[in-house]
């Protein structure tokens, strides 16, 4: 199996504005929606080491969702849960956990780290939302 940890703790400082850059809406989601639901749709992630060939295959919303771990400033947390509830491609999955980030890119993903138990963890930035399923089902062909 693989974990996905998106790092999404950042405070966007070399932003302007009052809302934090993961927060910002982008085609009617916020920056976090569109990467979360980018790894939830991608294809069975969870099948790793038993069925690879399931992985790239048409992206479409999957039956066994990936364990994501979504790293965020730890006085956001509640607010991070609500976000990706209102997602209908990972409201139905117990396997996405959101957890307290740390000061420094780094220490949320060693914190994030701790709650994932896959035997390979991708690691992706929230606010990199525009990533693609041919991108990362290119990085799962080349991990494996």
């Amino acid at each position: 199996m693989i974990s996905v940890i998106i790092a999404a703790a950042g405070s966007g400082s070399r932003m302007s504005g009052s809302v934090k850059k993961q927060y910002r809406k982008v085609e009617n989601l916020t920056v976090l929606e569109k990467t979360v639901k980018a790894f939830c749709t991608f294809g069975d992630l969870s099948a790793i080491g038993s069925s690879p060939s399931a992985i790239g295959s048409s992206p479409s919303v999957i039956d066994s969702s990936p364990e994501i771990v979504i790293a965020g400033p730890k006085e956001d947390l509640d607010y991070i849960k609500s976000l990706v509830n209102k997602l209908p491609a990972a409201s139905s999955s117990s396997k996405i956990k959101v957890v307290a980030g740390g000061d420094t890119r780094g220490q949320s993903v060693q914190n994030a780290l701790k709650f994932c138990t896959g035997e390979y963890v991708l690691v992706h930035d929230a606010a990199r939302c525009f990533v693609s399923h041919e991108v990362i089902g290119r990085v799962v062909d080349a991990l494996l």
